[in-house]
C-alpha cells in the first residue's frame, strides 16, 4: 500500500516537473520504475543505494539494452545525443529515490509505474 502512495507521489512530482518547459528536465524515480522517452527509449532505475550514493540505470530500446551503468551522484550517462546526470540519491521509507536531470533533446513521456522483477514491492 505504501508503494502505491510512493508511486502516486512520484508520478505527481514528475507531472509537475514535466509541466514546465526548461532546458533540462528533472525527474524523481525509484528502483524498478520506468521512464519512457521519445524514439522508443526507456530508462529504468534498476537499483539504488543511498548509503553508497550509487544508482544502476539501464537505457533500452524495444526491450534491448543499449547502456547499463552504475553511476554516482554528479555522473552522466551518455548515449548518442542522450545525456542524463544523477543529481541525488535519497533514502526513502520503502525504497531509495533518485533525482535525474535529462537534457531537452528528448521529450519525456508520462512516467510509467511499471515495476520490474527486482523491485521492492
Amino acid at each position: 500500500m505504501a508503494l502505491f502512495w510512493i508511486s502516486l507521489y512520484t508520478a505527481f512530482l514528475a507531472f509537475l516537473l514535466l509541466s514546465f518547459s526548461a532546458p533540462c528536465e528533472e525527474i524523481i524515480l525509484y528502483p524498478g520504475q520506468h521512464l519512457s522517452l521519445d524514439t522508443d527509449l526507456t530508462l529504468v532505475v534498476e537499483d539504488a543505494d543511498s548509503q553508497r550514493d550509487v544508482v544502476w540505470l539501464n537505457l533500452s530500446q524495444k526491450n534491448q539494452s543499449l547502456n547499463s551503468s552504475l553511476l554516482h551522484m554528479g555522473e552522466h550517462l551518455f548515449w548518442r545525443d542522450f545525456d542524463m546526470s544523477v543529481l541525488g540519491i535519497y533514502a526513502g521509507g520503502l525504497s531509495d529515490l533518485v533525482v535525474l536531470q535529462i537534457n531537452d533533446t528528448y521529450e519525456l513521456m508520462p512516467v510509467s509505474a511499471k515495476v520490474g522483477p527486482g523491485s521492492r514491492d
